[in-house]
């Protein structure tokens, strides 16, 4: 550490960047906030080869990914609530929780839809505490979970659905996951296989349903 220490202040450029793991648990935003001091503190903000501290932004959207409708549900709440929102959601206020649409939930999550993640877990600080409340059915009734592998997530799942991998489904990608790049192009996957077993792109699951 001592030695990284060193190196992050002597060397120029230095390019400090972050990703995505270490504010993944309790006040885990402010390691994100700490990190990107470094770049401050070390005079590496504003010449060439450097970075903010924080991860990669973007100047390039491509709308190719959304429905030709407008959602008709205005509220919405901190992704980081959602479990707070499963066993309180009736008590949560645009005040107290940073709810958006509305001045206060009428409702508690009862149903979840995951797909392509683990976010279940992975995204939370407490898993114990996410653990008890999802694992309590009468709070959040159904789980429904769709990927390509085995995650945590789907420990708390009452059903799993096998999703098609990127080389069984045709789909447009943009670069880098469509986040964190500047290059302007969209690659279009092409399907090698079908879908192995009953596994199948999340559309067409959506489609049935």
């Amino acid at each position: 550490i001592v030695q990284l220490a060193r190196e992050i202040a002597t060397i120029k450029p230095c390019f400090i960047e972050q990703g995505w793991g270490v504010q993944r648990h309790p006040n885990g935003e402010q390691n994100a906030r700490a990190i990107a001091t470094l770049a401050c503190i070390t005079g590496n903000i504003g010449i060439e080869g450097t970075n903010t501290g924080f991860r990669t932004g973007s100047s390039k959207t491509y709308d190719i990914m959304g429905m030709p409708f407008k959602n008709p549900i205005k509220d919405s709440i901190p992704c980081f609530l959602f479990t707070d929102a499963i066993y309180r959601g009736k008590e949560m206020t645009d005040i107290s929780d940073g709810v958006r649409g509305t001045t206060q939930l009428k409702q508690n999550i009862k149903f979840i839809f995951n797909t392509a993640g683990n976010c279940l877990t992975n995204q939370h600080s407490t898993i114990k505490e996410v653990y008890d409340i999802l694992s309590d059915e009468n709070l959040c009734e159904c789980i429904i979970d769709v990927n390509v592998t085995r995650t945590p997530s789907n420990n708390y799942a009452d059903y799993i659905l096998p999703d098609a991998t990127m080389l069984e489904q045709e789909d447009f990608i943009r670069p880098s996951a469509g986040y964190y790049s500047n290059k302007p192009y969209i690659i279009y996957c092409q399907k090698a296989i079908e879908p192995v077993g009953e596994a199948k792109p999340i559309y067409e699951m959506c489609l049935e349903l």
